[in-house]
């Protein structure tokens, strides 16, 4: 059974594009369309995410489908785009494609009854190329935590001075992304002290000082150090899916008035 699709025909004209929506059933396509006059309801609806692929008209009362794809992309939107218009323009075409549109059409032609096609393989050339993004990004990320691994092991191993290595190691941290970074040590029943910490180069103190107020070692709000000793478990904020939540509800404000995006505590025990 073929899957649903989401389409968003963009088109100021009520006949085009109740005639996109003719042609697509007439192809049998499963498919849910919405709808948009203009290029600012377009962004609009694109911008909450859901749409598997667009048909756009190149002329819109307030835009043009240039600048609409334009907008997309500037925005990050990498939805698939199916350029339409009323006649065909060579010049416009290319810039089209340049652009980052996967196929053009011209309405009213023995060409746009393939329209169906040329929408499922924009999905299918589209998702495609996404999975090799991602599969990309994963090696990438898998390169850097092993590099990570071996720099780690490296400064774990070269030198018997604790604090020394510590630094290093948090220093390290920052710069594989962290903007901070503290390492607190509680041996036996002698209060917890902070041997090592580290933060972005051009980190003001103003920044960095709500956030140091925040993972304090004589109070243990969510996600900070003594939490994550006294549970014996790392703390995650915000958590990941699947990962049970650790914070209370006061957290999140908290995090936000330190100007905290993320943050991980780690037990090393």
């Amino acid at each position: 059974m073929e899957e649903l699709l989401t389409l968003l025909v963009v088109d100021d004209d009520v006949i085009d594009r109740t005639a996109v929506r003719r042609t697509l059933q007439a192809a049998g396509m499963m498919m849910r369309l919405e709808e948009a006059e203009d290029s600012a309801s377009a962004l609009d609806i694109l911008v909450r995410g859901g749409i598997d692929c667009v048909l756009l008209d190149y002329q819109l009362p307030d835009s043009d489908g240039l600048s609409v794809i334009n907008a997309m992309r500037a925005r990050g939107i990498t939805t698939p785009v199916i350029a339409l218009t009323g006649h065909g323009d060579e010049e416009l075409v290319v810039a089209l494609m340049k652009a980052g549109a996967a196929d053009y059409l011209t309405k009213g032609t023995p060409s746009f009854d393939r329209l169906a096609q040329s929408v499922r393989n924009a999905v299918r050339v589209y998702r495609a190329e996404e999975q090799a993004r991602q599969a990309e990004r994963a090696l990438r990320a898998s390169v850097d935590r092993l590099r990570f691994l071996a720099e780690a092991s490296r400064l774990l191993s070269s030198a018997l001075d604790a604090p020394a290595v510590l630094n290093d190691l948090a220093r390290l941290l920052v710069s594989s992304g962290a903007d901070w970074c503290a390492v607190d040590l509680i041996q036996g029943d002698e209060p917890a002290r902070r041997i090592a910490s580290a933060f972005r180069e051009g980190l003001s103190s103003a920044a960095i000082d709500p956030v140091m107020r925040l993972f304090t070692l004589d109070v243990a709000p969510p996600v900070s150090p003594l939490a994550a000793i006294r549970t014996a478990r790392p703390q995650i904020f915000p958590p990941p899916p699947g990962v049970e939540r650790v914070v209370d509800q006061g957290c999140p404000a908290q995090f936000a008035a330190a100007g905290v995006a993320a943050a991980l505590s780690v037990p090393m025990m």
